[in-house]
């Protein structure tokens, strides 16, 4: 009797029959494999691929077991033999018997010109996709190169632990709530592989710790790890003692068990001189010891990675030292599989003030910084105060795009904010000149001015109207209008030339009496009415550069909430689409976030930054003028920020249209290209975002290999 399953007629007893893709990776093989723990397994087809395939299978543990291999399919007896590396070679017919009645059979072969006839022999119709076991061969032998240095007949223990490590770390997760559209759902399902490609191998291990031993001892920086722990839990100080003796790489650590007042009364354990119990009263000495080091705060469930310490003191040294380090991390699940990644962004000191995004667990803090702040912060190392404090009273901050901190289960990630964050007021009543290019369209124009001046609650402002050739005649009357009812904060700026969008907001600059130049988009609407004082708040600040606010689509979905550039072809939106309710990749939605740039549909700048960096560039009349004026801001030192709780609807290039014509279409591609030209290096490395994340999109979402490119010939 036949079946057709997949695509693939079988006979009905071969639906035990497992197939191994090109593209299998190992936590796939695992997941295959799996099943035959119990039933035993079966290799179709002896010969070079099947020794290598057992000698590969073979030699690995599934939950502890080594697999069971019962033999070898082959119809070719004569040629083969009917053994093979001790296990037997069966004809296909032995399925029939009882024996292997349940057992499962591996197909891992190529299908060629000489495999068809054996195939159909077993009553399948051969598929040219169905195994490439063949290729996956190939891959594993060149994996065994890459591994072992050499090409060698055996499998490399590199390799076996390779497969060890999947089957620890597999975790497959079981998602269903898909209603904030959050990029932490896909993190989810995808982290795992990421883990497989991102996973320190052997080799590197083994060069990390040579050049360990290639140093001078008194040279060395000395990590002081301080965990703090409960009276009952010296079982859980053991395990952690264990592990850092048995997983760290880098080997000028000092292990503190801090057991407040009470540690006299518990026997310490370890003769390693490195591991001692202290009470938070020797919290001073040890600052004081520790003359060219690190404090590192844990909680006792959490684990470091095994490289970690030898990471955080080769950037140290590189970086001179800095006074706060701190890297990205993730959380171990109940079974100590790693999920929910935290990719963080390099220092971010609006974003952290709103939400503390670097937290205090892994981060390390310079001893000699500890020491002079005195006690209060002495006291405070294993608490948030410390590590909040040391990076909102130091710029010398440090970020290593590496995920070297696991956090344990006893707490969740990151809250999206540290009480109610900190919020920049207006001081005094500076003047703000909006500035609103426009031609015709007088139904956006008029309902852009209409919320200005009913709904704004700060009433400091001037509005120039750089009116670009308007020709309608309700946008003639719609401008006198507004000039009669606000004589004083209404101005009319006229530009006779073809439309060139940096050029009419540096003609408006010109003619702007305020300290203070909001750029507005004639089809924005303004929905919050502390808009202005809110932005202002910020503009005014000695090392801040560009605000930006949240715009949405008509429909209440985001259209911008900063700029992420290097994303699509030079830059584009953070959660374009997304809800804009929803918290966003760990918090960055709702709370006042660093970007490289904002929009400049609505950016506020202070006059006298606007003139330092020479304006808009006007050859970008078009697209990108203001991701390159905020880049300028940048290089001058200055951080441009996006505040979510301002908000205005915008109905996005409405004036213009888009880009539908041959002339448009050659003017973004010439605009596109000087912006390549002039920030190529910038537009790789987004310091506000993450190299781990995707450039594809902009929901925040992770960046995976190609496995089309990884497997390919």
């Amino acid at each position: 009797m036949l079946v057709e399953q997949d695509n693939l007629v079988l006979p009905l007893s071969y639906q035990r029959l497992l197939f191994l893709q090109q593209d299998a990776l190992a936590t796939d093989i695992i997941e295959i494999l799996s099943p035959c723990q119990r039933r035993g397994l079966l290799l179709f087809g002896a010969g070079s691929v099947g020794l290598f395939l057992y000698q590969f299978f073979s030699s690995f543990r599934i939950d502890g077991k080594a697999l069971a291999i019962c033999g070898f399919l082959d119809n070719n007896q004569q040629r083969w033999g009917t053994e093979l590396a001790g296990r037997p070679v069966l004809s296909p017919d032995c399925l029939a018997d009882s024996q292997f009645e349940n057992t499962y059979v591996l197909i891992a072969t190529e299908y060629v010109a000489s495999m068809a006839g054996q195939l159909n022999g077993y009553s399948m119709i051969p598929r040219r996709d169905y195994g490439n076991g063949y290729q996956l061969y190939k891959h594993l032998r060149d994996l065994i190169w890459i591994y072992a240095g050499e090409d060698r007949e055996s499998v490399p223990d590199e390799l076996l632990q390779d497969l060890q490590w999947a089957t620890a770390n597999r975790y497959i997760p079981c998602v269903s709530d898909t209603s904030d559209n959050s990029a932490l759902l896909s993190a989810a399902v995808d982290y795992h592989q990421w883990q497989r490609w991102h996973r320190v191998s052997i080799r590197e291990k083994q060069a990390m710790a040579q050049s360990v031993l290639m140093q001078r001892c008194m040279d060395n920086t000395v990590f002081s790890i301080v965990i703090a722990i409960g009276v009952d839990q010296r079982a859980e100080m053991e395990l952690v003692a264990r592990r850092f003796r048995g997983e760290q790489l880098y080997p000028w650590w000092r292990l503190f068990f801090v057991v407040d007042g009470v540690a006299d009364r518990i026997r310490f354990f370890s003769t390693d001189e490195r591991i001692r119990l202290l009470n938070t009263e020797e919290l001073g000495w040890m600052c004081r010891d520790a003359k060219k080091g690190y404090f590192l705060g844990l909680h006792f469930a959490d684990r470091l990675a095994p490289e970690a310490l030898w990471v955080l003191a080769r950037y140290a040294e590189t970086a001179d030292y800095p006074t706060v380090i701190y890297s990205d991390e993730d959380r171990l699940d109940e079974v100590g599989n790693r999920i929910e990644p935290f990719f963080k962004p390099d220092w971010s000191p609006h974003t952290v003030q709103s939400y503390d995004y670097i937290g205090w667990r892994g981060v390390c803090v310079q001893a000699n910084w500890l020491a002079t702040e005195g006690t209060k912060w002495q006291r405070a190392v294993l608490g948030q105060e410390l590590g909040f404090a040391a990076y909102l009273r130091t710029e010398r901050v440090g970020h290593i795009s590496r995920v070297l901190v696991h956090k344990g289960t006893d707490t969740g990630l990151p809250v999206p904010a540290m009480g109610n964050g900190k919020h920049y007021r207006l001081q005094g009543k500076p003047l703000i000149s909006i500035l609103i290019p426009a031609r015709d369209r007088a139904d956006y124009l008029a309902s852009c001015l209409e919320s200005i001046f009913t709904l704004s609650s700060y009433q400091h402002f001037e509005v120039l109207v750089i009116d670009n050739e308007s020709r309608e005649q309700k946008t003639l009357e719609l401008l006198t209008r507004w000039q009669a009812e606000e004589p004083e904060r209404l101005r009319v700026v006229r530009v006779a030339e073809p439309f060139n969008y940096a050029r009419l907001n540096n003609l408006g600059v010109t003619e702007a009496r305020g300290e203070l130049i909001l750029l507005l988009n004639n089809d924005t609407r303004v929905i919050t009415p502390e808009w202005l004082q809110d932005m202002a708040g910020y503009a005014i600040q000695q090392d801040i550069g560009a605000v930006g606010a949240m715009l949405l689509y008509e429909d209440g979905t985001v259209q911008h909430a900063g700029v992420i550039i290097g994303v699509g072809a030079v830059a584009d939106h953070a959660f374009r689409g997304f809800a804009a309710d929803v918290s966003g990749y760990f918090g960055r939605l709702q709370t006042v976030t660093n970007y490289s740039a904002v929009t400049g549909a609505c950016l506020m700048v202070s006059k006298e930054r606007y003139l330092a960096v020479a304006g808009m560039d006007e050859q970008l009349a078009i697209s990108y003028n203001d991701v390159d004026f905020c880049l300028k801001l940048r290089d001058l030192g200055l951080y441009n920020v996006v505040l979510p709780f301002v908000r205005l609807y915008h109905y996005e290039s409405k004036s213009r249209g888009p880009n539908d014509t041959s002339e448009k279409l050659a003017q973004a591609r010439q605009e596109e290209r000087l912006m390549h030209e002039r920030w190529d290096r910038t537009l790789r490395e987004d310091p506000f975002y993450s190299p781990h994340l995707t450039r594809e999109k902009t929901d925040f979402s992770l960046r995976l290999p190609d496995l089309r490119e990884c497997w390919k010939e």
